[in-house]
């Protein structure tokens, strides 16, 4: 019985030990616990209200609004890509958005926002609205792990 007692303490100590190392992560919020493992998903807002894409892990979940209407999708990228590979592939296939060489020297700042509008929009779940040289896209996002680190990367060398 008192090695019993002794394991449940340990088991116990070890997940509080665990959360609590989580918690001082300096990217990691609360809302991250409740998506580890799960697969990606973004909910269409305003119309139909309240509709959800689900997609398979390691798949892009993006959902567009245009004219009202949201449009949801599961988008496959390969992250195994160099960060401004996965940028121009990620910009072409989610949004249909294509920049040249030329572009990521001329529209740096344009390319910024695009990037954290995404990230944010991932991270909390909300619906974004961005306004480009080409026009304007409403969307809400979610994106793998090594997705957002790609654009986090991509992101870091346009500075």
């Amino acid at each position: 019985m008192m090695f019993n007692k002794k394991i449940k303490t340990v088991m116990k100590l070890s997940v509080i030990s665990f959360i609590a190392w989580l918690l001082i992560q300096p990217d990691f919020s609360l809302a991250q616990i409740a998506t580890l493992d799960q697969a990606p998903s973004c909910t269409c807002k305003p119309s139909p209200p309240g509709a959800t894409t689900s997609c398979s892990k390691g798949q892009i979940a993006v959902c567009t609004v245009k004219g009202g209407i949201c449009k949801g999708a599961c988008i496959t990228l390969n992250n195994a890509t160099n960060p401004k590979a996965y940028f121009m592939s990620f910009s072409k296939e989610v949004f249909g958005i294509t920049y040249s060489a030329e572009d990521l020297l001329n529209k740096k700042g344009e390319i910024e926002k695009l990037i954290y509008a995404v990230l944010s929009s991932n991270e909390h779940d909300e619906v974004s609205h961005l306004i480009y040289s080409e026009g304007e896209i409403t969307f809400s996002i979610s994106i793998p792990d090594e997705g957002v680190q790609n654009l986090k990367l991509f992101l870091s060398s346009l500075r």
